[in-house]
């Protein structure tokens, strides 16, 4: 008896240590949203530093920052991690995709969330530079293509930034008419779609997949390795990443 109290004893210790642990995750600010629900669906203490890819890259490299996982829509950032031996390239997995959406904050400028909007009332548009980033490339599809005519008819007043939190900018300050960006960026604290939008169909440009990679050597590696399963185990957050703007991997 007094070994079975003693096994169940360290049992609840070992679960104690290990909620208490606090995690260093560093993520890009999209994934605000679900990092912060997240609390809800886990015992395990963790801290996110967000910034975009690439502050994340520089910091990490010149130990300004440091990560037990890192989360990010960025696929060529685990190569550089790998060369700067900060990870091991089979921790790099895909956890969900962001669908690409055409938004503007006016609620009757795009008429259906599933249809092509045409040139007719769209007078200035704005999107993320296709070199930059995966964001940027798949806008720059879809406007040649899915697009094309709403290109013609406004022409010049197409604007390019270098990411899509400054076409959201652009896009929420009235600067422009609408913008394209992931699905996530433009949702309000409250989970909804302020405005009008459409949701770019799957086939029609690349997937937006944000990435897992962990730490070569994390400060807490335990706690590290419980956090990271849960993520890839999407089936049970499924709830949380819709409400969040993202969908599953096997969603059309």
């Amino acid at each position: 008896m007094l070994s079975i109290r003693f096994g169940v004893a360290c049992a609840v210790a070992a679960l104690s240590t290990l909620a208490q642990a606090e995690l260093a995750v560093c993520a890009v600010p999209q994934l605000y949203a679900v990092l912060e629900g997240l609390h809800d669906h886990t015992a395990l203490e963790y801290q996110v530093n967000y910034a975009t890819s690439a502050d994340l890259y520089s910091k990490l490299v010149n130990k300004h920052l440091t990560c037990d996982l890192l989360l990010s829509d960025e696929e060529k950032l685990p190569i550089l991690l790998t060369r700067a031996d900060l990870t091991d390239p089979y921790s790099f997995k895909a956890l969900f995709r962001a669908p690409l959406i055409l938004w503007s904050p006016d609620p009757d400028l795009i008429q259906s969330s599933y249809n092509a909007p045409t040139e007719a009332k769209i007078s200035s548009l704005a999107l993320a530079d296709p070199r930059l980033t995966p964001v940027g490339f798949a806008s720059h599809k879809v406007f040649n293509r899915d697009l094309a005519a709403v290109k013609r008819h406004i022409q010049s007043r197409v604007y390019t930034s270098e990411h899509e939190y400054l076409v959201y900018s652009m896009v929420k300050e009235g600067l422009v008419q609408c913008g394209l960006i992931s699905k996530p960026l433009a949702l309000s604290a409250s989970g909804r779609l302020e405005g009008s939008y459409w949701e770019v169909p799957r086939s029609s440009a690349p997937d937006l997949l944000y990435y897992i990679i962990k730490a070569k050597a994390p400060q807490e590696p335990e706690a590290a390795e419980t956090f990271y399963q849960l993520l890839l185990d999407s089936a049970n957050l499924n709830p949380l990443l819709i409400d969040s703007g993202f969908a599953p991997l096997d969603a059309d």
